[in-house]
């Protein structure tokens, strides 16, 4: 099925459970880049991301975002001072035609996640964990 896998429920017969962090929402513009010959191209773009929904290419030559030149350089570093929700206006070359190309920026939600032993672990969650993981104690 697509149900999420109750993973707590499975690990704390061992003890365990998983922890999930959040990052701060980021700008996000679902592309990648890349520098070949001097020109500041779109590597790949995401299904459905920004990039897609407002036009961008892959192999389109990022020339300007909001009248500004960008470059490999500054680019993730003026990103990340963007707000979510706003528009940039690229201005990309598509082989030999100058495409100016709104985007609406999205926003990039990291989530990491750490497996940490239970405080409140049995003596027998601790022997199944020792015996699973073969460590000498808990």
């Amino acid at each position: 099925g697509t149900e999420e896998i109750p993973w707590n429920q499975f690990l704390s017969h061992a003890g365990l459970e998983l922890q999930e962090k959040k990052d701060k929402p980021a700008p996000y513009l679902g592309f990648t880049t890349r520098t070949a010959d001097n020109q500041f191209t779109i590597a790949t773009v995401v299904a459905s991301g920004p990039a897609e929904q407002g036009g961008l290419s892959v192999n389109d030559v990022l020339l300007a975002w909001n009248g500004e030149k960008i470059d490999a350089a500054l680019f993730d570093s003026r990103l990340k001072e963007m707000k979510i929700g706003d528009t940039l206006n690229f201005s990309v070359f598509r082989g030999d035609r100058l495409l100016n190309v709104p985007v609406k920026i999205g926003q990039d939600e990291k989530i990491t996640y750490s497996m940490d032993t239970r405080k409140d672990a049995t003596a027998a969650q601790q022997n199944i964990f020792t015996s699973w993981a073969k460590e000498e104690k808990f």
